[in-house]
């Protein structure tokens, strides 16, 4: 079930969403939250430029 298929509607409102990521995963340590942001965040704006609604993951762009 997706809710931009089936969104949610109330007496008042009708609300309509989708949800566009990006990731990046790490498996060996040291992790940094700042360089895995870094790295996620061109995934995320990719995932939008490119049709929203996915997830988009570094390293496949």
């Amino acid at each position: 079930m997706t809710y931009e298929a089936n969104p949610l509607i109330g007496e008042s409102y009708c609300i309509e969403m989708t949800l566009s990521a990006g990731l990046h995963t790490q498996t060996k340590p040291p992790y940094n939250g700042k360089e895995l942001l870094a790295s996620a965040d061109p995934a995320l704006y990719f995932a939008k430029r490119n049709g929203r609604n996915q997830v988009a993951i570094s390293g496949e762009l």
